[in-house]
């Protein structure tokens, strides 16, 4: 079922591009890893609905990424590389897309810029955006 949504609230998204070399087909292979046990009924994505319509307390960013397990397997270094975003004091990181980019949300700017910071001074090729009811800054 598809319908609108509230707009996101104001967020600062960091993006982290770890040096992973490209894998031809990864998106297939990784679609080749997953199981039954990857997948949800749909309770977490009803759960972020609610946090966005203001119906529920929100726990982390309420995001659920289904390759989130499976890319952390398949890419060599990208578990260490993730605990080095949240080591930089991200806490709630996750696969962009079939990965290798990982990402977070913050709602606190001057929080966002201190983990971008972090992540430039351990040479980690990031980018921080700033998304504002749906325009990117």
């Amino acid at each position: 079922m598809i319908r609108p949504l509230r707009p996101m609230p104001h967020m600062s998204v960091i993006l982290l591009v770890p040096r992973i070399p490209r894998v031809e087909n990864k998106t297939q292979q990784l679609y080749a890893r997953l199981n039954i046990r990857n997948y949800t009924p749909g309770k977490i994505t009803a759960d972020f609905v609610n946090m966005l319509e203001g119906k529920a307390a929100s726990h982390g960013s309420g995001l659920f990424n289904v390759f989130d397990e499976a890319a952390l397997s398949f890419f060599s270094g990208l578990k260490e590389i993730k605990q080095e975003f949240l080591s930089a004091g991200a806490a709630d990181v996750h696969v962009a897309g079939s990965g290798p980019v990982l990402f977070t949300l913050l709602r606190d700017e001057i929080k966002a810029e201190d983990i971008f910071q972090r992540l430039q001074k351990k040479d980690w090729r990031s980018i921080n955006l700033t998304f504002n009811h749906g325009s990117v800054e």
